[in-house]
């Protein structure tokens, strides 16, 4: 019943009918629910291709900066740091095969904008999530590399700082950073062979960072499966602010917006922490009823959450990786 469900909610993507008229954030979501094979209409040519490709070379969505260096003006407009390039990370897209034509007619491929990233990145007060999940891939888990100010960079350093960042803060509650974390510790034991019990150091608190929020979702999920955007907080009253903000947002949607209310906060939770559920193969139960009210919502609330493109692909990618 599980697997028919989710199969259903899946099978919903292609009406979408993504096209070129879609924002250009919008379409690097949809690559993300779709992966690197997820196509497109341009309506200049009145063909289909994929997504990707004209995302990287005829949407004039990668420009240059002072120093002729590629970068998504997405990312720079909304001050989120590498998300597309996170994203297309996490969605197995390949950056050396990948071609890219930036608004000032420069080619080169993804690869190029990775090095760039790498290059200007500096620990700061923005939001890392995203750069964890790219660095993870490129220029890789264990990498060091040097930036534009000679500081030497690694994931397991940009790590340190996330790690002390308590659950809540950041976009969408909190779930992007807690799935940048997830993202580089099961590319870190995929490489390296490595159990949990096995992890020390950085790697070993990011462990336990993750196992906690784990625990904290869990004992905010609904009966009927569903997970609260509070999730990181208490079940009975609120202490801090974030906990009080996201409790009120949770009443509000669930009278205006109800099945974008269940879709938001269960899809997010669900796609946060799916890299490294399969570390945790005995403690699926809770995953499973949060899966089958994610699918049975996105079937019978389409209507309504068919237009939500953020919320509904996170949805959707999480049910794919975690292969109920």
């Amino acid at each position: 019943m599980i697997i028919h469900t989710s199969e259903q909610a899946i099978g919903r993507l292609p009406q979408i009918q993504l096209d070129s008229s879609f924002a250009l954030r919008d379409i690097v979501h949809m690559i993300l629910a779709g992966g690197p094979s997820q196509t497109l209409y341009n309506l200049s040519s009145g063909s289909h291709q994929r997504a990707v490709d004209f995302l990287c070379r005829e949407s004039s969505a990668i420009h240059e900066d002072a120093h002729n260096r590629p970068y998504f003006i997405m990312d720079e407009l909304s001050g989120k740091l590498n998300e597309s390039m996170g994203l297309l990370a996490v969605s197995n897209v390949n950056f050396r095969n990948t071609p890219i034509l930036t608004a000032e007619k420069s080619e080169g491929t993804l690869e190029d904008l990775a090095d760039a990233a790498a290059k200007k990145f500096v620990l700061s007060q923005k939001e890392n999530s995203w750069s964890l999940m790219l660095f993870s891939i490129y220029p890789g888990v264990t990498a060091e590399w040097i930036n534009d100010l000679g500081e030497v960079h690694s994931v397991e350093k940009i790590l340190s700082q996330e790690c002390g960042i308590p659950y809540g803060k950041g976009a969408c509650f909190g779930t992007h950073r807690l799935e940048g974390i997830a993202f580089a510790l099961r590319r870190f034991c995929l490489e390296q062979d490595a159990e949990p019990a096995q992890l020390t150091g950085q790697w070993a608190e990011a462990y336990d960072y993750v196992q906690d929020a784990i625990r904290k979702i869990k004992m905010n999920q609904r009966e009927d499966g569903s997970i609260r955007r509070s999730w990181f907080g208490q079940k009975s009253i609120p202490r801090t602010s974030s906990e009080w903000r996201e409790k009120i947002k949770d009443l509000v949607s669930l009278r205006l917006c109800p099945d974008e209310a269940i879709i938001h906060p269960t899809g997010h939770c669900l796609d946060a922490v799916s890299p490294i559920v399969e570390l945790f193969p005995s403690d699926r139960e809770w995953v499973d009823r949060a899966c089958y009210i994610l699918g049975q919502t996105i079937e019978t609330g389409w209507t309504e959450i068919g237009r939500k493109i953020g919320p509904l692909t996170h949805a959707i990618h999480a049910l794919k990786l975690l292969d109920v």
